[in-house]
């Protein structure tokens, strides 16, 4: 884990700072970190707007032509922060990799853009990511990318965004029916 917060700070990409790390056991270590104060995605009031979620994807494909990945990138791992919530962090970043793989880097970006998507819709995060650069870690266009898996998240939208209670989705689409709720809980048993 300190590995990962040294390499991902070292990519110009904000994390909690690693004050220090204490071996505690043969293989177990206790680290302290300092945490910047700020809100996650997941704590927002209100959805992330447009500027909001081009500021994550620039920040996530940063960290990717430096050849690391995160591969936790869910709403409660990025954090807005800074003045006006300028600044985007990536909280909790052990997981991920040093010298990534091409895949590891297109299946980091798919978990971004899916996460983005089942947050915002398809449509807005397709949208976010089509005015990115080239990442030229990989050589991957974003928009080329996230528009394929998109394309299928649009067609699943339906039947795997979680449901709010009053119907709709967290991004206002229509609750499916209860028959594809039913059939969702037979194949998902």
């Amino acid at each position: 884990q300190a590995l990962m917060a040294y390499a991902v700070e070292d990519a110009g990409v904000l994390t909690p700072r690693l004050i220090s790390a204490i071996r505690v056991g043969p293989e177990t270590a206790a680290i302290a970190v300092s945490y910047r104060p700020g809100t996650t995605l997941a704590d927002l009031p209100e959805l992330p707007t447009d500027e909001q979620l081009g500021r994550v994807f620039d920040t996530v494909l940063r960290l990717h032509r430096h050849r690391v990945t995160h591969r936790s990138l869910i709403p409660e791992h990025i954090q807005l922060t800074g003045p006006g919530s300028a600044e985007v962090a990536l909280l909790e970043p052990g997981d991920g990799d040093v010298a990534a793989s091409d895949l590891q880097v297109r299946l980091d970006l798919a978990q971004l853009t899916a996460t983005m998507a089942m947050l915002v819709g398809p449509e807005r995060a397709a949208s976010s990511s089509v005015a990115r650069p080239i990442s030229a870690a990989v050589g991957i266009t974003p928009s080329a990318e996230v528009t394929k898996i998109s394309d299928a998240l649009a067609c699943a939208s339906s039947s795997v965004i979680a449901i709010g209670m009053n119907g709709t989705s967290r991004y206002g689409q229509p609750e499916p029916d209860s028959r594809n709720r039913r059939r969702l809980k037979r194949s998902a048993g």
